[in-house]
């Protein structure tokens, strides 16, 4: 439950990382499970190494390393703050764990050559659309992606290593069933689907502020206030480190590998690979999530929709309720009328001939008074029956 706080002893948690993958264990307790990595790291537990769940079998028990000591003033326990997490789709979830631990084994993992050889038809034509484009102030190759290339952003220098990495990984990711394309036009863009979904990639080389240059320090008040608003006196410079990015928005995962101090991308690529998978998860997730919405959306609205056809169902039943009274009051006060102007005729000339015109005349108004009563099959008896006078709609006779 979301807002639920989480509490687990050293050993609590020890246990649980050698009996479930990492993977599920931060979905269970609303982290990411490089969140979860670094809270073990924390609280000194060993996990299990690249491979481990692809290599153990069912009923089969792999030693682990017993859990060590810690100093005093060390943590003892873990304590997580339960956010909300979407469900995950079970099925992609079995597949998906699958993939990830065949990612960790020696066999699958994603080499880069020091030389360009035999390039992917992306790889290719890209190359020689950045190799034909003039670099941009910051010094950076941008490429025109309306042209179906490849969403690579690099320096010069960088050209040719960058090329190497999206080849080997291209290759890589087709090898594993994830196509990658390079579409122009409105959905420009390098997309390559995993387990169908579609995921946005790049390579970008990281740009670093320039120091000011000494003219610029010495720049008077005035002189800035001459300068256009959007002018600045920072520039920024490529500085060699590459990075790989899942574009869009991410919930919690992570979404750019990059080289740092003691790591390279090229040895970060299955990785990455890992990565797009969760990321596919996630973005099932949020569909799975938006279905639902959209479905309970509709059921609401159907709920609107027939409350109101329900109430205006019974307004109209309770209007033509409300005329048929009045109808059939008002057909009784008729009849009442012509049955006192029978007596009074009769009382005044003894007799109404058949025929006459006050006969004729009496005829037609029960026969009006039979339209408007309702209920004027049933009622024909009771004619003659004194009705109170009947005074408008608010009910008094």
């Amino acid at each position: 439950m979301a807002g639920e706080t989480i509490r687990l002893t050293r050993e609590e948690l020890y246990e649980k990382v050698w009996a479930h993958p990492l993977t599920l264990l931060a979905k269970e307790f609303g982290l990411s499970d490089v969140g979860l990595a670094k809270a073990c790291k924390r609280l000194h537990i060993p996990l299990p190494g690249r491979g481990y769940w692809a290599k153990q079998k069912p009923g089969q028990e792999i030693s682990r390393p017993p859990l060590p000591p810690i100093k005093e003033g060390d943590e003892t326990e873990l304590v997580v703050l339960r956010r909300e997490i979407l469900p995950l789709d079970p099925e992609q979830l079995v597949v998906a764990e699958q993939r990830i631990a065949l990612e960790h084994l020696p066999e699958h993992q994603i080499h880069v050559n020091d030389r360009l050889t035999s390039p992917h038809p992306l790889v290719r034509e890209t190359l020689r659309l950045l190799r034909e484009t003039q670099p941009s102030e910051k010094s950076v190759l941008w490429p025109d992606l309306a042209k179906g290339c490849l969403d690579v952003s690099v320096s010069p220098a960088s050209l040719s290593r960058a090329m190497r990495i999206m080849d080997a990984l291209i290759k890589a990711l087709g090898a594993r069933g994830y196509p990658v394309t390079a579409d122009p036009g409105k959905q420009a863009g390098t997309a390559v689907v995993v387990l169908g979904q579609r995921l946005e990639i790049a390579l970008r080389e990281r740009l670093v502020l320039k120091p000011p240059h000494a003219s610029d320090k010495d720049i008077g008040r005035f002189e800035v206030r001459a300068r256009p608003y959007f002018a600045s006196i920072h520039t920024y410079d490529p500085d060699g480190r590459l990075q790989l990015q899942i574009k869009g928005w991410g919930s919690g995962e992570r979404r750019t590998w990059s080289d740092g101090k003691y790591q390279r991308l090229e040895d970060c690529l299955n990785d990455f690979v890992v990565g797009l998978i969760r990321a596919a998860l996630n973005e099932r997730a949020q569909d799975l999530e938006r279905e639902r919405s959209n479905r309970q959306w509709k059921e609401e609205q159907r709920q609107r929709e027939e409350e109101a056809r329900r109430q205006r169902e019974e307004e109209a039943r309770r209007r033509t309720l409300e005329r048929q009274v009045a109808d059939w009051y008002q057909s009784r006060r008729i009849r009442r009328y012509v049955n006192t102007a029978q007596r009074t005729a009769i009382q005044r000339h003894g007799t109404l001939e058949p025929g006459s015109e006050l006969a004729q005349w009496l005829s037609w108004a029960r026969q009006y008074a039979d339209q408007l009563d309702p209920l004027a099959g049933e009622m024909a008896a009771l004619t003659n029956i004194d009705v109170p006078e009947y005074t408008g709609s608010s009910g008094e006779f």
